[in-house]
């Protein structure tokens, strides 16, 4: 008795319909199911092309910093904050030597006394562009679905 009004309370997670049948059952029909997934997905590509759009401003912003310095260059953390630059988002971070390095494609940085940041290209790591990389996810994407 008490598993039939159970399932009287279960509804379909679209459209709220009653389910009938599995007890692990989340929606009423196909339609639904594939409705449910279509909006997972969607989401998934615009968190993935947000996050590629910062990537890449991030990258333009150390390449504007860079300029035509060969090895390295030191800049203000706030000085970067007021050009845009979102330090959350990095391709790779490690710890060389204790030291925790960031790394934005070809570039890597790493914070000196939290007030100041260094900024070098890493000469061992294969130089990718992130507009190469956005091209690249999107074929993948493609290829996926």
């Amino acid at each position: 008795m008490c598993q039939q009004q159970a399932a009287f309370h279960r509804q379909c997670v679209i459209c709220n319909s009653q389910l009938i049948g599995r007890s692990d059952k989340r929606f009423c029909d196909i339609i639904c199911k594939n409705k449910y997934h279509s909006e997972v997905r969607k989401s998934m590509k615009t968190i993935q092309s947000e996050s590629i759009k910062i990537l890449a401003k991030n990258f333009v912003i150390l390449s504007g910093v860079m300029g035509e310095q060969k090895n390295a260059a030191i800049i203000d953390k706030l000085a970067l904050e007021r050009l845009g630059f979102k330090f959350d988002y990095v391709s790779d971070a490690e710890i060389k030597g204790g030291i925790l390095h960031f790394g934005l494609y070809h570039f890597t940085y790493k914070f000196i006394h939290n007030k100041r940041v260094l900024i070098t290209i890493d000469r061992d790591r294969k130089s990718i562009s992130p507009f190469i990389f956005r091209r690249w996810s999107y074929e993948i994407s493609e290829q996926r679905t």
